[in-house]
């Protein structure tokens, strides 16, 4: 009797087992990753057309576009294809303080359009009084603004330029973090050596 019972048992122990080894595994979801971006080497060359008001240094890693655009002359775009991104030049001449202060403006309003996802804004000022440059940069922080870099350069009185990084994606600083942490680099960069050539 106790040889049947132990059997019974044996078999039934194994019968379990070997139902749960074959049912399916219980999936558990893994947490959402960041992508890998292989960043590349800093290096630097010299954007100096001669049909173009001012020069600067921009990333070899980088293409400039010239942009043929109805509302101004020497547009350009500062084009990162590997990690998806820009820097958006526009220029506008000036013919007096009220140019500048109206210009000043509209910097404000482009940023005021990122206000709603933004956490803050830094400023940083730059001046070369030199080479008669007054600059400065905006990091707008927030997972989900735009353009987490805007920045502008003048000499106050004859040419401002404006400048905005955007990634062409959906906007989500955590994943992006890494390249937007370069690219800030190559900003201060570009304004850094940043010449005007009237």
């Amino acid at each position: 009797m106790m040889n049947k019972l132990s059997s019974f048992i044996v078999i039934v122990l194994l019968s379990v087992l070997a139902f749960t080894q074959c049912s399916e595994p219980e999936y558990t979801p893994k947490p959402k990753g960041y992508m890998y971006m292989e960043l590349p080497q800093k290096n630097y060359q010299v954007f100096d057309d001669n049909t173009y008001p001012y020069s600067f240094e921009y990333p070899s890693y980088a293409e400039i576009e010239k942009i043929s655009d109805p509302h101004g002359k020497y547009w350009l775009n500062v084009k990162f294809r590997g990690m998806n991104a820009a820097f958006y030049l526009s220029y506008k001449s000036m013919h007096s303080s009220k140019d500048f202060a109206s210009y000043l403006d509209t910097c404000t309003d482009f940023m005021s359009m990122h206000y709603q996802k933004s956490s803050g804004i830094e400023e940083q000022y730059y001046e070369d009084p030199d080479n008669n440059i007054h600059a400065c940069v905006y990091k707008i922080k927030g997972t989900a603004v735009a353009s987490p870099y805007q920045f502008w350069i003048s000499d106050s009185n004859r040419h401002f330029l404006r400048g905005a990084l955007y990634f062409n994606t959906i906007p989500n600083n955590d994943s992006l973090a890494p390249a937007i942490d370069f690219l800030a680099k190559d900003i201060t960069h570009l304004v850094s050596t940043f010449r005007w050539k009237k």
